[in-house]
């Protein structure tokens, strides 16, 4: 169970890196 527990945390967090990346390269790119 916590094998799964973390497993969903690496992916939430992957997700949220991503797109917190992406949006942090649009707000760049939209204000340059």
């Amino acid at each position: 169970m916590d094998d799964l527990k973390f497993e969903l945390n690496q992916i939430v967090k992957t997700m949220i890196t991503k797109s917190f990346t992406k949006n942090l390269c649009g707000f760049s790119y939209f204000h340059v």
